[in-house]
């Protein structure tokens, strides 16, 4: 982890709330999605899940540094896919004498449930691993939906 960050999660879950004074809720936090049978699709149309992914960094007290925080998604078959266009340029600042600075990001995941198994959401800080979250996709047995 570089060394001013002194924290890092990464968190999936159904939806993230931003309230007004800027603190941030993530509601229903999951790692397992289930997947039902579906019916053939029509051309050029494609079945998705959607999730949320919650990027919490922390520097240490007084610290101000900017660095780059990219989201990769690895698949069950170990290839590596962007889920951000490109790296955000983030600043950890603290908002508080004596406090920890950090950032949060928020990003939205449309996974195309092609492929069965666990993908690894992972977060990168000038381009070092600093987190991950397991996001497992699991057909539903004996249900289709219609």
């Amino acid at each position: 982890m570089p060394p001013n960050v002194i924290s890092a999660s990464v968190l999936v879950c159904e939806k993230v709330l931003t309230e007004q004074d800027g603190v941030m809720s993530a509601i229903r936090i999951a790692d397992v999605f289930y997947i039902p049978e579906m019916p053939e699709q029509p051309q050029g149309s494609m079945a998705i899940v959607q999730a949320y992914a919650l990027i919490i960094l922390k520097s240490k007290p007084g610290e101000e540094s900017e660095h780059t925080l990219a989201l990769k998604l690895e698949r069950p078959d170990g290839t590596l896919v962007n889920v951000t266009d490109k790296p955000e340029v983030v600043a950890l600042k603290s908002k508080l004498p004596g406090a920890p600075g950090g950032v949060n990001m928020i990003a939205i995941l449309n996974l195309q449930p092609k492929t069965m198994g666990t993908y690894m959401l992972r977060a990168y800080v000038d381009s070092e691993e600093v987190g991950s979250a397991p996001i497992t996709l699991l057909r539903t047995v004996g249900k289709s939906v219609n």
